[in-house]
Formats: structure tokens, C-alpha cells, sequence
């Protein structure tokens, strides 16, 4: 019993994990949809520094049009900054984030400065890809890994050549 219950719950945990990879390649190379890593925690609660944001195009499947309250996603200052709408006066938005009292100091263009509007967020995945930069995430992450796959390669080479000798 226990270990059929454990294959069901790998079996589950394998497509899933199989689908959101395969869902992520799929946006990944769509044109109109992106994804980057929250920097700050200015829109908590809904997602937080270390999350991945997926942004569309507005008129895509599955993004909703731009208007009051949507989380959109703009370029301000060569960082990408995703903030709810507050207002809209013709072409001028006026976000303001979650966690902050204050409506944005600046304004940005309907047409011109939004990249897209948000559709979901991925918890922590972020955090991974910060790690990976570090000499330590590099060392567990790909140097480890890499020397023990060469290993294994050494192993069955010295392997093959005894077997030759003998």
C-alpha cells in the first residue's frame, strides 16, 4: 500500500512539475508573453521579492484589457516595475503598488510605456535564479553536478579499458 501511494505521488509530482516546465518554455518563446524576477516587495501581498511575474500584451488570450485596478507592467528607469492601476485619464496611467500609501509620482503612457499586464506569479522560483549567480549557487548548482556526471564518465571509461585488458 505505501509504496503505491508513493508512485501516485511522484507520478503526480512529475507531471506537474513536467507541465509548468512545458508551460514556461511555451511563454517563453510566444511572442507577446515574458516573464522577470519582483525586485521589491512593493506589490505585497499579491507576489513578493524573489517571485516570477508572467506579464502578456494586452489583447492576448488569457490578459485582460488595461483599466483601473489591473496589475500592469511598465519600464521606468531601464528596471521593469509592476504596479496596479489607480486611474486612467486618456493616455496617462497612474499606478501606485499594494504595499504603498502613496499614488506613484510619475505616470506612464498607455500605448507607450506598458509592456503588459500581469496573468500569474510563480513563488520563490526567483530566488533559485538568484542563487545561480552567486559562487556558491554556481559551485552546488553546475560545478558539483558537472564533476560528478564526469566522474561517472572516468568510471566507466577505466571500466571499459580493464575490460579490454583482461
Amino acid at each position: 500500500m505505501y509504496k503505491s501511494t508513493c508512485r501516485i505521488i511522484k507520478a503526480v509530482m512529475t507531471i506537474v512539475l513536467v507541465a509548468t516546465v512545458g508551460l514556461l518554455a511555451c511563454i517563453f518563446f510566444m511572442d507577446g508573453y515574458s516573464t522577470y524576477i519582483v525586485k521589491s516587495d512593493s506589490m505585497k501581498p499579491v507576489f513578493k521579492s524573489g517571485d516570477m511575474v508572467v506579464i502578456g500584451s494586452p489583447g492576448l488570450p488569457f490578459v485582460k484589457d488595461i483599466s483601473p485596478d489591473r496589475i500592469v507592467s511598465f519600464e521606468r528607469n531601464n528596471e521593469m516595475v509592476t504596479h496596479r492601476i489607480v486611474s486612467i485619464e486618456g493616455d496617462t496611467v497612474y499606478t501606485k503598488g499594494d504595499a504603498q500609501e502613496n499614488v506613484d509620482p510619475w505616470s506612464v503612457s498607455r500605448f507607450f510605456d506598458i509592456k503588459g499586464c500581469y496573468i500569474f506569479h510563480i513563488p520563490y522560483i526567483g530566488l533559485a535564479s538568484t542563487f545561480l549567480k552567486t559562487r556558491l549557487g554556481w559551485l552546488v548548482c553546475v560545478i558539483l553536478p558537472a564533476l560528478g556526471l564526469v566522474s561517472f564518465i572516468i568510471k566507466d571509461i577505466v571500466k571499459e579499458v580493464r575490460h579490454c585488458f583482461t
